[in-house]
């Protein structure tokens, strides 16, 4: 639970064979990024137990058809079919995949870090609430960050044209 509580963003880079626990990291993760040569496979049925800790956050990402038979089966399956199935964010060429997870990081260091920890936040907790619910607590959130020194600071340097604190 440390990681799906964490307020900062956790980056997965993926370069071959994810399995068991792994797969559980990977749906962990709030950004997945693959390279196309990656597998992957709920092996747990293959030894007699079932992927019972991982489920947590892994069927909150993926599809109940696809934990069926993924779970059930524990075949492999390509970096294209996790992509497809919500796994995983994108999939790279091997040889571009270092690029692209530093492109990724240089992007989530231009969000304000208390922002993104809200974001993660309500990314979880919004589509539980009845919807009149979601609404007001996030009316209530929104003008917490707008006037907050974080977003004082963000609204600042977008009108005097310059980075942002958090983002030097």
């Amino acid at each position: 639970t440390m990681m799906l509580d964490s307020p900062k963003p956790i980056v997965c880079r993926i370069d071959g064979a994810v399995r068991g626990g792994g797969m559980g990291l990977v749906a962990a993760s709030d950004v997945a990024l693959a390279s196309t040569s990656a597998s992957f496979a709920f092996s747990e049925v293959r030894v007699g137990v079932a992927p019972a800790v991982i489920s947590t956050p892994v069927l909150a990402k993926i599809s109940r058809a696809a934990a069926l038979e993924l779970f059930l089966s524990g075949r492999v399956f390509s970096a294209a079919e996790a992509l497809a199935i919500g796994l995983i964010n994108r999939t790279v060429e091997p040889s571009d995949l270092d690029d692209a997870v530093s492109s990724l990081l240089v992007e989530l260091l231009q969000g304000a870090p208390g922002a993104q920890a809200e974001a993660k936040r309500l990314i979880s907790a919004v589509p539980r609430l009845d919807r009149q619910l979601g609404f007001e607590q996030m009316v209530e959130l929104s003008a917490r960050l707008f006037s907050s020194p974080e977003g004082q600071d963000g609204i600042a340097a977008f009108r005097e044209r310059r980075s942002p604190s958090w983002s030097r």
